[in-house]
């Protein structure tokens, strides 16, 4: 790593503090806090921790990454569009960029969170009276949000067997060089940071709200983690105890799905994480993503099928009308991508980015009991998913992988556009091919499961000065240069 970008990592801390409004996150930002070493009690440890999570960016790069997969499918727009033409094609210097961003943020981030981890230590050490327990739960969230940014980068860079190179551990917060950890090494890792979360105790006071990674939303990661290694006993034990939970919090899964769309000032009641984003106006990734009078250079993929009622369907995308100089009538319905993009095209703010809800629970719930054989309990986990969103329950007896398929295929109806495909594309067992169309299903071609893109490459940021980070292989040298 370049020894002045440190200084930029170190920014942040002066930088948002000072532009950050209290807001949503509750917390007084104070100017003295730009200071590292003014961390020295409960009111400057919050906000620190307020200034990591305001850092954490990588969820800006989800529509990205739904580009990248069978979420949708291109139009001729496209064309006008090359940077988001490129990543949809899978193009190898797009992709180096796209790596780059994400790499310096989300260290970015994790140099934050090292710095505030290692300034309360040694408070927690000394007598801080009715602070300790505050404290302690602040701890708890500053590891939750470092584990959650290790874990996509993981899954970005890294794949499995678990022997095989990962990405860096940077576990303290000075200027290093540090070799990549092996993808069971990170995990394990990670497992650590989150080791709260599963022996959370009724005194220990985590920050209240859904804007802090709190013991629900940081188990739900946790169950990510064992399902991506194939720990699915694990993966069970570990859901089971979020459904339950949610049971008894009354968090509901179907009154409130529409509302996290409809844009309002607080999250819907069935969210368990979310970004605040009232206070990003660098906020943009949906400025250009389509046009009203022409429409949109990527469509929702008109494979996917809604049943009839289904609430997710008018979430996902409303029907358009755009030219097609191919057809018969020079013109062709398609399906306009809804969401937080509807919000953009309706001129209604985007108040909250939603990472963790409800229905992440029950989804996998069903796909941790189809991994580890339980196909009765697994059917029953997305039947109640299904039925809170007015879907057609499933009366088969599926099983094994054609019930693990139907999990996934739920999931992406759930999750349309907002990243995750990519990820569940990753983890499941038989990784399938996606296929890359020229405008409306023309002339598909395949990206295969052993493609070397499914790694992004170590950036030459990175690679530059760090001489003992190595790269992702297949990488065209000459393309990392250029």
């Amino acid at each position: 790593m370049n020894p002045y970008r440190v200084l930029f990592l170190l920014l942040p801390f002066a930088l948002i503090l000072g532009a950050m409004p209290a807001c949503s996150l509750d917390i007084p930002i104070e100017d003295e806090v730009s200071d590292p070493d003014a961390i020295t009690d409960l009111e400057s440890a919050k906000s620190a921790l307020a200034a990591a999570y305001k850092s954490y960016s990588l969820w800006q790069y989800n529509t990205q990454l739904s580009a990248r997969t069978d979420d949708f499918t291109p139009t001729p727009l496209l064309a006008e569009q090359p940077d988001l033409g490129n990543i949809y094609s899978w193009n190898e210097r797009q992709l180096v960029f796209f790596s780059t961003a994400i790499w310096d943020e989300g260290y970015r981030t994790i140099v934050l969170t090292n710095i505030l981890l290692e300034r309360i230590a040694p408070l927690l050490k000394h007598d801080l009276g009715e602070d300790y327990l505050p404290m302690v739960g602040l701890r708890n969230s500053a590891q939750a949000l470092q584990a959650l940014v290790l874990f996509q980068l993981a899954q970005l860079y890294g794949d499995n067997p678990s022997d095989s190179p990962c990405i860096p551990l940077r576990k303290h917060a000075e200027l290093a060089y540090p070799a990549r950890e092996s993808r069971g090494e990170v995990m394990q890792y990670i497992r650590t940071l989150l080791e709260p979360a599963i022996s959370a105790k009724p005194n220990e006071l985590w920050l209240e709200g859904v804007y802090w990674l709190n013991p629900l939303s940081a188990l739900c990661l946790l169950v990510e983690v064992e399902l991506s290694e194939g720990n699915y006993d694990l993966a069970s034990e570990y859901v089971n105890r979020l459904v339950l939970a949610c049971d008894a919090k009354g968090i509901p899964s179907l009154s409130s799905y529409q509302r996290m769309w409809r844009g309002g000032s607080s999250p819907a009641p069935n969210v368990l994480f979310a970004v605040d984003v009232t206070a990003s106006p660098s906020y943009s990734e949906f400025d250009s993503w389509s046009d009203a009078v022409q429409g949109d250079p990527l469509v929702v993929n008109p494979n996917l099928e809604f049943k009839p009622g289904d609430i997710r369907q008018e979430v996902s995308y409303s029907l358009i009308t755009m030219a097609d100089k191919n057809s018969p009538t020079g013109s062709r319905e398609a399906r306009s991508y809804g969401k937080y993009n509807a919000l953009r095209n309706q001129n209604k703010p985007i108040e909250y980015i939603c990472l963790y809800r409800a229905a992440d629970v029950l989804l996998l719930a069903a796909e941790a009991e189809a991994q580890r054989g339980s196909s009765t309990l697994a059917l029953a986990r997305l039947n109640s998913y299904l039925s809170a969103r007015n879907a057609q329950s499933i009366t088969a007896p599926l099983s094994g992988q054609e019930l693990l398929q139907r999990i996934y295929t739920e999931r992406q109806l759930e999750f349309l556009g907002e990243g995750k495909r990519f990820y569940d594309l990753k983890r499941m067992p038989n990784r399938p091919a996606v296929l890359r169309y020229r405008p409306y299903l023309s002339h598909p071609v395949d990206i295969a499961s052993d493609d070397f893109r499914w790694l992004l490459p170590i950036p030459p940021s990175e690679t530059k000065y760090n001489p003992n980070v190595g790269q992702n292989p297949e990488w065209n040298p000459y393309v990392l240069s250029k």
